[in-house]
Order: structure tokens, then sequence, then C-alpha cells
């Protein structure tokens, strides 16, 4: 490795919520079933998590976090869904939680969860892929000799 490669530096992950995902009700039950929220030590000294992580793919989570998946949970109770904004940051730690065997009260939630929150992870990558290609098209670059 040089000196001047910059493989080793870790990605930032964007913790602006500008990214929507729509959710079901059951997708929302199976995350805020597997979420638990995230206390500081000092303010909370002597105290242990209610849910205890364990190897069920307990995720902790900030209040923020917790917050926007129980208001999620009353809307998605009257309409079925509901679209919550959501930052990079937070996508990735729903992907944590989206194992594709994750089955739900009859849903596969673990699938679905999956595919929505890495679509929405890349397809601004995924869309500007087939923008270049379309441009790039009719373009002779000379590959072909």
């Amino acid at each position: 490795m040089s000196i001047n490669d910059n493989s080793h530096v870790f990605k930032p992950m964007s913790d602006i919520t500008d990214k929507k995902l729509n959710l079901t009700l059951p997708e929302i039950v199976f995350i805020d079933d597997h979420i638990t929220l995230m206390i500081h030590a000092k303010e909370w000294e002597g105290m242990i998590p209610l849910k205890p992580v364990l190897s069920s793919s307990l995720i902790v989570a900030p209040i923020d976090m917790v917050d926007k998946i129980g208001k999620a949970f009353i809307e998605a109770v009257e309409k079925g869904n509901s679209t919550i904004l959501v930052s990079e940051a937070e996508l990735y730690m729903l992907r944590e939680l989206a194992l594709s065997k994750a089955d739900y009260f009859g849903h596969k939630v673990g699938l679905s969860l999956k595919k929505k929150v890495l679509y929405t992870l890349h397809s601004k990558d995924i869309e500007q892929k087939d923008f270049l290609e379309k441009l790039l098209k009719d373009i002779d670059l000379g590959d072909n000799k």
C-alpha cells in the first residue's frame, strides 16, 4: 500500500435526514421490536437496557430514531404504511436489521426491508450510471476494434 493510497479511509455517513423510506405496518413493527434505546451511561448509572442485546439482531438506536419509528407505527396503524425521512446513517442501521430470512406475522419483512433500504441507499448511483450510459450510447469511444 502506498502512502497516497486512500483505500483504507472510511467514507463518512451523512446524518442529514433527506431520504424517504416507505414502510408497511409489519416492517415498522419488526423494526420497533428489534431496536432498543441508546442512553448515555452517565445519566443512567447502574441501569441496564430493558431489551438486552442478544444474538437476535437487536440494534441500539438513538431516541430520535425510536421516536421516528413510534410515530410511523401510529400512522401505519391507521393507513397501513408510513413514509419516514431517514439519513444515510439510519439506513445503514436498518440494513443491519434486515435479515433476509426474517418473517414477521407471515410477512417476509427481511427481504422487503432489505430491498427498500438498499434501493434508497444506492438508487441515486444507479440512476446516474443509467443516465451516463444513455448519454454515451451513441458516442464512439473507440472500444470496438
